[in-house]
């Protein structure tokens, strides 16, 4: 299911069709604007940022083939032939500007040496805009890997765009000596830009400044358990300070959205500690003491206006589930915590800030009687800002809309394969609305970009879109 960017159409895939549905009234409403059918089911669908056109994969594991399919959201018609790849397509993405897509896969020979590979297309044409990048024996499964245009990519992603759409970066590793190599590629040639980027250890993550000028790669030494960053011009190909040393692992590491800051955590797994260090990019010096922590590090996240840092750990962990969440607010000037460490008596899911930064809601699962809890807490105090909001269910994704005066909570009892949305008040706490629910799992929430609808999607196959006032 993906929502378009002007919060106007949402596409739901079922099988081997794809549906197009508008958000005009409260309920579903039904566009009957079936694309078409495929050899193989498809397999995702996004829309491009400008909303014009839609892009669908299909694979046929038949003959191991896959398609990708260009269609006008207005008309539903294609726009251009087929995008046929002789391998099965991995993934999708368009550049931020629409111009271009960008699909990957893999390809193995008669010895079954395996090659990752990543096709350029012209969204308008349908041509292919250079020879296929052949990448190598790529890191994680040997193939390239799902591609992201933002700065904040899954440290497993092993391609990605940069902000600005003109560069694809690339991570392949060397299975005989254990090194690593990252390439930066032109988008309109699809030559390379730099020298490859080396590593004499494998790579784990790679990310893009917001600006794109910077280019941040995480190696490890599991040999000695050190890790190391290193931050790269992306024009030149060049370090652009000495590599950021870690005693410990290095784990996911964030830009803030001038790409000023580098927020990188690392983990002492022998006595369960964590830290997080923030680093001037220009510099390549620490901007603050070491923010330590007595439990391993799960997640970092900067507030969107950039002047505080979200650090959870997890702080004991026993064989009965009894795991303890600590989340730190901390000041990304001084380096210092704002607030008491916020305490959970379990661990800590994903953090999400608000839009406006005002607010973080925090999720929690008890093991023991399956209920879930999440909290909303005030950003500058680090207090509740509610009351607990109480599930008997375990909680699945979260979001807030746009304001940030709304959150929206799925959640799923799996004993009778149901799942509800739940809408709060974030300034009150309490529900906005009756319980949303679907028949099946809820597998995904969003609020349209303009915060007037809000898209559930479910395993039942069904999506169903609200509208409020």
């Amino acid at each position: 299911m993906a929502f378009s960017p002007d919060s106007r159409t949402v596409a739901v895939t079922a099988g081997q069709r794809v549906h197009l549905w508008d958000v005009a009234g409260r309920n579903i409403r039904d566009l009957n604007a079936t694309l078409t059918d495929y050899d193989g089911s498809v397999g995702s669908v996004l829309f491009s940022p400008n909303s014009n056109v839609i892009a669908t994969t299909s694979n046929n594991y038949e003959d191991n083939k896959g398609t990708v399919q260009l269609w006008n959201t207005t008309t539903g018609q294609p726009t251009t032939e087929p995008l046929t790849h002789n391998n099965s397509v991995e993934s999708v993405k368009f550049s931020p500007d629409s111009n271009l897509i960008a699909t990957t896969g893999y390809t193995e020979d008669d010895n079954g040496e395996v090659e990752g590979t990543v096709q350029l297309w012209n969204t308008t044409t349908g041509q292919p805009t250079t020879e296929p990048l052949t990448i190598g024996a790529l890191i994680y499964n040997n193939w390239v890997g799902p591609i992201a245009f933002n700065p904040n990519t899954n440290p497993m992603e092993s391609v990605l765009f940069s902000p600005d759409s003109n560069l694809i970066a690339t991570t392949t590793w060397d299975y005989n000596d254990g090194k690593s190599t990252v390439q930066l590629w032109d988008t309109t040639t699809g030559q390379p830009t730099t020298d490859p980027l080396t590593h004499n250890n494998s790579v784990e993550s790679v990310k893009f400044s917001p600006d794109s000028n910077l280019i941040a790669t995480t190696s490890n030494n599991y040999e000695d358990n050190k890790g190391t960053v290193q931050l790269w011009n992306t024009t030149t190909g060049q370090p652009t300070t000495e590599p950021l040393t870690h005693n410990n692992s290095v784990g996911p590491v964030a830009f803030n959205s001038e790409g000023t800051t580098l927020a990188t955590t690392s983990n002492n797994y022998e006595d369960n500690k964590g830290t997080v260090q923030l680093w001037n990019t220009t510099t390549g010096q620490p901007t603050t003491d070491p923010l330590t922590h007595n439990g391993r590090m799960t997640s970092v996240l900067f507030s969107p206006n950039g002047t505080t840092i979200a650090t959870a750990t997890l702080n004991f962990v026993t064989w009965d589930y009894n795991e303890k969440g600590i989340v730190q607010l901390w000041n990304t000037t001084t380096g210092q915590p704002i607030t008491d460490p916020l305490t959970h008596n379990n661990s800590v899911g994903p953090l999400l800030f608000s839009p406006n930064s005002n607010f973080f809601a925090t999720t929690t699962w008890d093991y023991n009687d399956g209920k879930s809890t999440v909290q909303l807490w005030n950003t500058t105090t680090g207090q509740p800002t509610t009351d607990p909001l109480t599930h008997n269910n375990s909680v699945g994704p979260v979001a807030f809309n746009s304001e940030g005066t709304t959150l929206a909570t799925t959640s799923n009892n799996h004993e009778d394969n149901k799942g509800t949305v739940q809408l709060w008040n974030t300034t009150t706490g309490q529900p906005t609305t009756d319980p949303l629910t679907h028949n099946g799992l809820v597998t995904s929430v969003a609020f349209s970009p303009n915060g007037t609808t809000i898209a559930t999607g479910s395993d039942d196959g069904t999506a169903r879109l609200w509208e409020f006032p």
